[in-house]
């Protein structure tokens, strides 16, 4: 392996597109987990109707949605380059970035499902 050519089989521009969306979606994480943060200390309690009306308020349930996405993908990114780089076995390198590709996704999916079904219920009486 010479310096020039570290990965013989990876693209010479793989490495930079992981890098700058890794800082990409920090960026668009940052202002995210603030308003989370800030608006889950605004509400007067954390009971389930409380909580439930929060989440069916349009704006919040479009950016818990965006919310859920962007940590999911920031998440897969960083376990993504962590297996790249730490991993040398090759089928276990495939396994475990296939295994993070379907384990994220269906995060992603079931948080998504799960905001937008609280999005669309009625409110208990």
């Amino acid at each position: 392996m010479s310096v020039s050519q570290p990965y013989k089989n990876s693209p010479p521009q793989s490495g930079i597109k992981h890098w700058w969306m890794q800082r990409l979606s920090s960026i668009v994480l940052v202002p995210l987990a603030l308003w989370f943060c800030w608006s889950l200390l605004m509400l007067d309690d954390l009971g389930l109707t409380t909580l439930t009306q929060w989440m069916q308020s349009p704006v919040t349930a479009v950016l818990l949605i965006i919310f859920l996405i962007v940590t999911g993908y920031h998440a897969a990114v960083g376990m993504q380059v962590v297996v790249e780089d730490y991993i040398h076995v090759v089928w276990l390198k495939v396994a475990s970035l296939s295994l993070i590709g379907i384990l994220m996704t269906l995060a992603i999916v079931v948080g998504v499902v799960a905001v937008l079904n609280v999005f669309f219920r009625e409110l208990p009486t």
